[in-house]
């Protein structure tokens, strides 16, 4: 994003794509919270069932 913005400032990039490099920024940091999510849903999962097991 700050090279697009930096661009932008220059002259030499557009508008559109300081938006474009904004919006993959938030983009990838949803993806970096789904997946922070999903690796806790994932532990969470294996303790259960090794809780679960150790318990037999």
């Amino acid at each position: 994003m700050n090279i697009a913005r930096i661009r932008y400032q220059a002259g030499v990039g557009t508008q559109t794509e300081v938006i474009e490099a904004e919006n993959d920024l938030t983009r990838a940091e949803g993806n970096r919270v789904t997946a922070i999510l999903d690796y806790n849903r994932a532990l969470a999962n294996l303790q259960r069932a090794v809780s679960a097991r150790a318990s037999r």
